[in-house]
């Protein structure tokens, strides 16, 4: 291949910024439904709030006193020394994690394409919107280790892409250390991009097998440092309950309990959620036709590319074993990818899995559906290209749909958490309850706030005793502490609280003396709300004292 043919033309380059711009336009179109606001959400009380009512706002010792060095050290110290800064305009965050997001899907991109050859607009569509969950995208806390892995793992790749096509030994000792250094930063964001990224690697060493020994040396020695640092902090990762297995017997264990709430997260969750995609009544119409406009143009012009079998970066990849240039490999990395993201909870006895691992994944399950559209564009039939167009679009579109209805629950739920704390916060001012025992009945049982299971969460904050307390920390300046135990309507009865404290009763039925005198306390705060999608509303609040 000569240099010119490598080299992309003007009209190529000029339709790859359209397809960006066209993206980008989806982009802020799904994120953007619910007006661009963000309200706190569980974790973002503690997180993000309570840091700058510590201890005079000493946000170094917060850090180190809540071992948060010792696990995913490096996106909990941008959580608390950066992001917690931004107190309680927290829109600028969420706007800065989704731009920081679609860099970061541009920078992967890029850097495959120059590896394999290829398009690659279909692996962008899909890690931005296949996640039928924006938990590891939108919610701050969740997402600010997952993103931010993302972009050092693209810069990574971008580094990769510069070294084996670099012939210079200097230059290529650079690109292999800041290669190596923005794997090992990935690796102290995220726990989940551990395996995943060599099992990629493999697969590019496999592409460039002169290069294979520093190629897979890169990701091994950043994991290699990545361990020596969470050995070193041993107690503080025993401290926030991720003890590592030491035993094929504990691995095993990991994984009977991880693997049925993986099958439910691919399984019923994403289902449920496709459901959801394809019901257009939630939406404006006016937002549906701009969706339909903008994707239509965007798929239009993306396979033109895969029919072409042309791609502006370049036409083909800068050498390589032939084999592994062809699309299936493409498959082989996805898959390792996908699977491989969920090796971490194997080594630890951690065995909570949640719906933001699926945006880790997804960059995976993007490489699969990449290859896909390589194949299909290569089929030559008119009638066969226009309904892949076609259904290609109405895919899109259900994708942004559901985006845009789990942003709008997002929303909805957590102002209305913050509303319930901030009158209940009232309430216990007005009787000078600045601290004590709080016993919290909840009538839900999860704070996952996505609209298939709408009636479970209205109350985001309210399910968890610490959330609570630094909810009511936060919105109170620091000034109300409180400790708080959790009921839920499953909790034994043992679990009943003591006479002397004071209750907080979240309920969609009237308010009575009743409540109280059945929880067993001797005063309490009764909020009735009206839990209706999307009108939610606090009915009444009530105060009863027993005798």
């Amino acid at each position: 291949m000569n240099s010119q043919s490598k080299q992309p033309s003007k009209y190529l380059r000029n339709r790859a910024w359209i397809i960006i711009i066209l993206l980008l336009g989806l982009w802020l179109l799904s994120e953007g439904i619910a007006g661009w606001q963000y309200h706190p959400f569980r974790d973002d009380w503690f997180t993000l709030g309570y840091p700058n009512f510590w201890h005079g706002g000493s946000r170094w010792e917060f850090y180190l006193s809540y071992h948060l060095d010792s696990y995913r050290p490096l996106s909990f110290l941008v959580d608390i020394e950066l992001l917690s800064r931004f107190w309680p305009h927290l829109t600028i965050v969420a706007a800065m994690i989704l731009a920081l997001m679609f860099w970061t899907v541009l920078l992967w991109r890029r850097a495959l394409s120059q590896l394999w050859g290829l398009p690659f607009w279909g692996f962008a569509v899909l890690m931005l919107w296949l996640p039928l969950t924006d938990e590891g995208q939108y919610w701050i806390t969740a997402s600010v280790g997952i993103v931010l892995g993302l972009w050092f793992l693209g810069w990574a790749w971008v580094f990769l892409a510069r070294f084996v096509q670099d012939e210079l030994p200097t230059s290529r000792r650079i690109w292999w250390v800041v290669m190596t250094l923005a794997f090992l930063a990935a690796d102290l964001c995220y726990e989940q991009y551990w395996f995943s990224v060599i099992g990629l690697m493999a697969v590019v060493a496999l592409k460039y097998r002169r290069q294979w020994l520093p190629l897979l040396a890169s990701p091994v020695l950043s994991l290699m440092l990545t361990a020596f640092w969470y050995l070193s902090h041993s107690s503080g990762m025993r401290d926030n309950g991720k003890v590592a297995n030491h035993s094929v017997a504990s691995v095993i264990h990991s994984l009977h309990l991880i693997l049925p709430q993986i099958i439910t997260i691919w399984g019923s969750e994403e289902l449920d959620a496709l459901k959801l995609g394809v019901h257009f009544d939630r939406v404006p119409g006016w937002w549906l036709i701009l969706a339909a406009v903008l994707g239509l143009g965007a798929i239009v012009l993306a396979m033109a590319d895969y029919m072409t079998g042309r791609a502006e970066l370049a036409n083909g990849p800068n050498g390589g074993t032939r084999a592994w240039n062809r699309p299936w490999s493409l498959i082989v990395g996805g898959i390792i990818w996908a699977v491989a993201s969920y090796f971490p909870w194997l080594v630890t006895h951690y065995d909570w899995v949640a719906d933001r691992s699926v945006t880790v994944a997804a960059p995976g399950i993007a490489l699969v559906g990449e290859a896909i559209l390589a194949y299909a564009g290569k089929i030559p039939w008119r009638l066969f290209r226009a309904a892949v167009i076609g259904v290609l679009t109405f895919l899109l579109v259900a994708l942004l749909n559901l985006r845009a209805q789990d942003i709008m629950a997002y929303n909805a739920a957590n102002a209305f958490s913050g509303k319930l704390g901030v009158r209940v916060l009232a309430i216990l001012n007005q009787h000078h309850l600045k601290e004590g025992h709080l016993t919290v009945a909840d009538p839900t049982w999860t704070f996952a706030p996505w609209t298939y299971t709408y009636h479970d969460h209205i109350s985001t904050a309210w399910d968890a005793n610490w959330a609570v307390h630094y909810m009511l920390a936060d919105l109170s300046h620091g000034r109300n502490l409180y400790q708080v135990t959790e009921l839920w309507p499953q909790d034994p009865e043992h679990k009943a609280p003591s006479f002397k404290d004071t209750g907080v009763i979240l309920t969609p039925a009237r308010p009575s003396l009743d409540m109280v005198t059945r929880m067993d306390v001797h005063q309490a705060v009764v909020v009735q709300y009206q839990d209706q999608f999307s009108s939610l509303r606090i009915v009444q609040v009530k105060w009863y004292h027993l005798p």
